[in-house]
């Protein structure tokens, strides 16, 4: 869990510096040690929210509600969409 959670961590801060790339990379690893039987509702829930935004912004709209349709089931209120509102 702890190269999962630093996988996650580096995906993130890559999200945040507007390195794709290096966060899908990052994000992608992590999702390989994510044991479906055993993750936990914060990691998942958090984790698909932010590859389905990564997703996104990169314009790969099937792959950004594959991971959105994963969270589908968890409590909204605990769990964001990964979708943003628009202006246009």
């Amino acid at each position: 869990a702890n190269l999962r959670n630093a996988l996650f961590y580096k995906g993130s801060l890559a999200f945040g510096d507007g390195d794709d790339r290096a966060a899908l990379d990052a994000l992608n690893e992590a999702e390989k040690l994510i044991d479906a039987k055993l993750a936990d509702y914060t990691f998942g829930c958090d984790f698909y929210v932010l590859r389905s935004r990564l997703h996104s912004r990169m314009k790969n709209f099937d792959r950004a509600l594959a991971d959105a349709n994963k969270i589908v089931g968890y409590d909204n209120a605990l769990c964001p969409r990964a979708y943003e509102p628009r202006g246009d």
